[in-house]
């Protein structure tokens, strides 16, 4: 089977998490990271994990879980931003 002629793009982004460090919640040691092995797929984009690190801040959520308004509003410019970098991106390796 030939390559995938499909004009898909899969974009993967780490969520805002939480509104402060919990040493609780810490992920546990990864011994295989996904990021390295799609990396180096052409159809696949990997956001910087720390992207929406300025948004993982108290005032930016309304519990522990869910950004308030003020942090959709942060993520959506953050996150549109990148979709257009991204996407602009992907058309060019595309074309």
């Amino acid at each position: 089977m030939g390559p995938d002629p499909s004009k898909t793009q899969l974009i993967f982004v780490q969520m805002p998490r939480w509104p402060m460090p919990l040493p609780a919640f810490s992920s546990p040691p990864v011994k295989v990271d996904l990021r390295e092995i799609l990396s180096v797929a052409h159809h696949v984009t990997i956001a910087e994990p720390e992207m929406f690190a300025g948004i993982e801040q108290p005032r930016y959520f309304y519990d522990i879980n869910h950004i308030n308004g003020e942090g959709r509003s942060q993520f959506t410019h953050i996150f549109g931003d990148f979709l257009q970098r991204a996407l602009a991106a992907s058309r060019s390796v595309i074309q």
